[in-house]
């Protein structure tokens, strides 16, 4: 009985030294989603934290789509102090994965809650504009089938916006890049 105990608080010790020794963490916000919610309906009334600002402006589009408006809100106001895999006795970083219906977006964030980096791919949003003007000139005849918006970001870098739409005109389809 006495080597089974000590066997068990060695694997937990083994378990807690090397779980502090990775400087990432993850965690999927499926499983937190309720608690975000209540945090957006409060952050919506707030301001934008400071610390995050900068990423809105450089991912800002030009007429963006709902689900991008919310999401990229979402990503700047996540207050990772508030999680349980926070640990300040580090600097670390912390990858977020943000999963929503037509969403999805993967975020490093550093210790202190500012955003590093952000790859989000939104799917079959309504497009801007003067793309679909764009498309529909270029391809008369054909309509949109799909399209996916791809943004990345990394601080202190030029925002990467990809768009990719398929069109088709009932026999054929064309995949296009923007």
């Amino acid at each position: 009985m006495k080597t089974l105990v000590l066997f068990f608080v060695s694997v937990f010790a083994i378990y807690t030294i090397t779980a502090q020794q990775h400087d990432l963490a993850f965690l999927n916000t499926d499983e937190v989603h309720s608690i975000i919610e209540s945090a957006n309906a409060l952050d919506k009334r707030s301001a934008i934290k400071t610390t995050n600002a900068d990423y809105l402006t450089m991912v800002d589009l030009e007429q963006p789509s709902l689900e991008v408006r919310t999401l990229e809100h979402e990503i700047a106001n996540f207050d990772l102090q508030q999680h349980a895999i926070f640990d300040d006795s580090e600097e670390a970083t912390y990858q977020i994965v943000f999963n929503k219906r037509h969403a999805n977006a993967v975020v490093t964030y550093r210790y202190t809650g500012e955003i590093l980096e952000a790859k989000e791919n939104y799917k079959n949003i309504k497009l801007p504009l003067r793309l679909r003007v764009k498309i529909t000139k270029e391809h008369p005849g054909w309509a949109f089938k799909s399209n996916v918006l791809t943004i990345n970001y990394r601080k202190g870098k030029p925002v990467l916006r990809t768009y990719r739409a398929v069109i088709t005109d009932g026999k054929r389809s064309k995949k296009l890049s923007y």
